[in-house]
Order: structure tokens, then C-alpha cells, then sequence
């Protein structure tokens, strides 16, 4: 969180991970995008050697999930995330519904206990990248989001790539470096693989809630029936 509100000796009221405490404006004492940007970075760094098998490993294991009704898919890809890139942290942003705020649907590795918390829409490394329709590679996401201060541990590096439902961002997919990990092109690779599968998980999580949705309303409905078909039968 934002410590204080610029200007002032006041503390911002604390708030949950991710979130920007009341009172701070976004902007407060923040520096400009650029100077947290490395993605050219990826591109000059001597990358590893893909592992195709591995990766073909990897998405197979998605692809079973994705046909089990009762698993959490999107922690799945945070996992797979976490193991394909070794990062230290892994993640799922989803943009919610009001578009206000973007969700940590689900996080692994160091991170795991933030899985809840969330960034706003309008500011943040999700928000960011979703305004560049491009993945991003940032270092020290607190110099420029300052309400991320006290998100533990901190982030040396974080990579970004979004992800699409029928052409529209809907979320990102992210790895991040609390150590000396330094991410490159075949990172950036493989999370964009991964995203493209997280765009077909997406709505197949949105379709179950729909459908569970549906079920709960007709159980409603028929106990409601039973409900009043009893309070008929008394009356008769």
C-alpha cells in the first residue's frame, strides 16, 4: 500500500493485498511506466533451451484437468506456470465482471497466500499490460505501484501476458522473480502458450458457474413448489 498520501504525514488506512488503501490517489509519488519496463530485456538475454517435451508434458496434464468437473484449472495453470518458467511466484489475473478491479483467481509459490487479493483496473501491472496489449516484463512493481509495498516477498521481476476470450483481454497470466531469476524470450514463450490455453479454461470455468447457477435457481424453484403446495394442503 501507498505508506502515505503524498504531501501529507498521514498513513493510508491499511487494506488487503493488492488493494490501494483509502485516501491514496493512484499516482501518489510513483514513478512513470518506463522506468520499470525491461521487456527489451527478453530479447538480449541469452534464453534456454525450450524443452518441447517437457512443454508437451505440461499441457497435456492441463488438458486432463480441463476434463475433470471437480478440479480448480486456473490454480492448476498457476502451478504449471510456477513449474515450466521455475519462477518463484506464478499467477492468474482476472479482470471481474464491473471491470474495477482485477482478481488473483489464483496464485503459486511464495505469493500463495495473496490468492484473493487484487490490483485496480486502472493501475496496476495487470492494467498496464492489458492497455498495452502486449506482454510485459517489469522489475520492482513497488516503485510504480506503491500499494503494493507490503505484498511479501518482494518482486524482483514479473512477467506479464494477457490473455483473450473472442478478441477481448479478459486477465493476465504472470510469473514472478523474488531471487536473482532472470526471465527470457523462451519464458515469454511459454507463458504465451500457456495463455492461449488459460483463454479456453476461462470459459470453461465461466460455463460451470452458469451452470451451477442454473441448478441452484431450479432447486429453488422446486422447493419453492414443494413449499407451497404444503401451505395448500393445510389450507384444504
Amino acid at each position: 500500500e501507498d505508506e502515505a498520501t503524498a504531501g501529507s504525514g498521514e498513513r493510508a488506512a491499511p487494506a488487503a493485498a493488492g488493494e490501494e488503501p483509502r485516501g491514496a490517489a493512484p499516482g501518489d509519488g510513483l514513478v512513470p511506466l518506463e522506468s520499470i519496463l525491461r521487456t527489451d530485456e527478453l530479447t538480449r538475454r541469452p534464453p534456454r533451451r525450450p524443452d518441447y517435451e517437457a512443454e508437451r508434458r505440461l499441457l497435456a496434464s492441463l488438458v486432463q484437468s480441463l476434463a475433470k468437473p471437480a478440479v480448480d484449472i486456473l490454480r492448476i495453470i498457476a502451478e504449471k506456470i510456477l513449474e515450466g518458467l521455475t519462477a518463484d511466484s506464478a499467477g492468474v489475473s482476472l479482470l471481474r465482471k464491473d471491470e474495477k478491479r482485477f482478481h488473483w483467481a489464483a496464485i503459486a509459490g511464495a505469493w500463495q497466500a495473496h490468492v484473493g487479493g487484487g490490483t485496480p483496473s486502472t493501475f496496476g501491472p495487470s492494467a498496464d499490460v492489458l492497455r498495452s496489449n502486449e506482454p510485459q516484463l517489469f522489475q520492482h512493481f513497488e516503485r510504480r505501484y506503491a500499494y503494493l509495498r507490503p505484498v511479501m516477498p518482494a518482486v524482483e521481476e514479473g512477467l506479464l501476458v494477457p490473455f483473450y476470450v473472442e478478441g477481448k483481454a479478459v486477465g493476465t497470466l504472470w510469473a514472478l522473480s523474488h531471487s536473482e531469476r532472470r526471465f527470457d524470450a523462451e519464458d515469454l514463450r511459454l507463458l504465451e502458450s500457456l495463455g492461449r490455453f488459460a483463454s479456453a479454461a476461462h470459459q470453461v470455468v465461466e460455463y460451470r458457474e452458469l451452470e451451477h447457477s442454473r441448478r441452484a435457481a431450479a432447486l429453488n424453484l422446486m422447493e419453492d413448489a414443494v413449499q407451497s403446495r404444503r401451505a395448500l394442503e393445510k389450507i384444504n
